[in-house]
């Protein structure tokens, strides 16, 4: 389990998610995530989760998620952490980012929904509250001429690339984030 750079606090925290499916009671196959501050993106989060144990609790797989994963060129099939140690660690590391934690995901139907049932499915508090997640997706739409066409993502598909080119897209916005 891996847990980065804890030092500054940050109220804002983008995450993101791979899955083996598109229901909230989807596969999680990684969790990535970084407390978003000016010039900065970290503290990071990322951790890969076993998939049999998952199937196992009857969390579920789709087949056509399955075999787009097949073309994709680094897919995190590989954890090998069981998913209520890896969402106990997630909460730990977003208390310390954070009291009251703003949750940035690029949809709130997907990562956020999924990572709740998650949660309530291992009978642990999900560590954000119902009206502390917001919508980059909703953000990027209303001023994508603001984002920088400079950022770049390192790895697509990637839980932690994606969050942290997120936050660079959300950040370049410039959008104050309080």
């Amino acid at each position: 389990m891996s847990q980065t750079n804890q030092s500054d606090q940050s109220d804002h925290i983008m995450v993101d998610i791979e899955t083996l499916d598109t229901e909230e009671s989807a596969v999680i196959l990684s969790i990535g995530a970084c407390a978003i501050s000016p010039n900065r993106y970290r503290p990071t989060f990322y951790d890969e989760i076993s998939i049999q144990h998952q199937l196992d609790m009857g969390r579920t797989k789709s087949e056509s998620t399955v075999t787009w994963w097949a073309t994709q060129p680094s897919p995190p099939l590989n954890g090998s952490f069981i998913l209520s140690d890896i969402l106990i660690e997630f909460g730990k590391w977003i208390a310390a980012c954070s009291a009251e934690p703003i949750i940035w995901a690029k949809g709130i139907d997907f990562d956020t929904k999924i990572l709740a049932h998650a949660y309530k499915q291992c009978r642990l508090p999900v560590p954000w509250k119902y009206n502390s997640v917001r919508d980059f997706r909703t953000v990027k739409k209303l001023f994508n001429e603001s984002i920088s066409s400079d950022i770049i993502n390192a790895q697509a598909h990637n839980a932690l690339e994606d969050a942290i080119f997120q936050a660079k897209q959300l950040l370049s916005i410039e959008l104050v984030l309080k």
